[in-house]
């Protein structure tokens, strides 16, 4: 898949530009980067349109971000207390989303989620800007986007907590927890659907965290013969 092909590039381009600063390129290393960004701009936009998802776009440009900052912060390019913020944050958000998952609390993504990566990629171009001719209006782009992206970080995290608390409470007001119940899952592997491998993924886990039993309908014929002697008396079909 293209999308999968062009997350993986933006992977693989973090030690690109490693290498690149090691040799002094900050031209090149720019261009890497832009293209990152263009890149990750691209799959941000397949995904809110189209619904075209990777399973890599969530981390690429995290990934990327993070790596590049550390590398600043070795060479003492960039505080290092910024980007432990960064982190916490990060690290913050996936325990709250693991914890929500786990007690049936629904935490939506942040409308401001990617203007934080971008906030982050803008203090990545001022930090590159700075080593070469352009240092005064990078000096600027850097120290606003570090401000804006501290913010942005301290209110996702906050936004986090607080939406995480109120949905536990809430459950524990509206009853108590049920047991969970068995459950089958018919897949149609000729819809369109099945064929994506990121929504195959996704599907197993549901299966996995709701411990349910995947029915693979057959590619030929009628194919929901002999699902109902399949399913047995199993009260929960998706």
């Amino acid at each position: 898949m293209l999308r999968n092909l062009i997350a993986l590039l933006q992977v693989l381009a973090l030690p690109v530009m490693v290498i690149l600063l090691l040799f002094n390129q900050v031209f090149a290393t720019f261009l890497v980067l832009l293209f990152v960004f263009l890149s990750d701009a691209a799959l941000e936009y397949l995904f809110v349109t189209k619904k075209i998802g990777s399973f890599l776009r969530p981390f690429a440009d995290k990934i990327t971000v993070t790596g590049m900052l550390l590398f600043f912060v070795i060479f003492g390019l960039f505080p290092w207390y910024i980007l432990a913020f960064f982190i916490l944050r990060d690290v913050l958000v996936i325990i709250i989303r693991w914890l929500g998952s786990r007690d049936d609390v629904l935490i939506r993504e942040e409308w401001y989620r990617k203007l934080l990566i971008y906030m982050q990629f803008g203090i990545l171009f001022g930090l590159l800007g700075e080593q070469g001719a352009y240092a005064t209006i990078s000096t600027y782009v850097y120290s606003l986007c570090t401000v804006v992206a501290v913010l942005l970080a301290a209110l996702s995290m906050f936004h986090h907590i607080i939406v995480y608390v109120r949905g536990v409470a809430q459950r524990r007001t509206q009853g108590r927890q049920v047991g969970k119940e068995h459950m089958v899952i018919l897949a149609n592997t000729r819809s369109r659907g099945y064929k994506d491998l990121y929504r195959r993924h996704l599907l197993k886990v549901f299966a996995r965290r709701r411990k349910a039993h995947i029915l693979y309908l057959p590619l030929s014929g009628n194919i929901f013969q002999g699902a109902e002697k399949t399913v047995g008396g199993s009260k929960h079909v998706l």
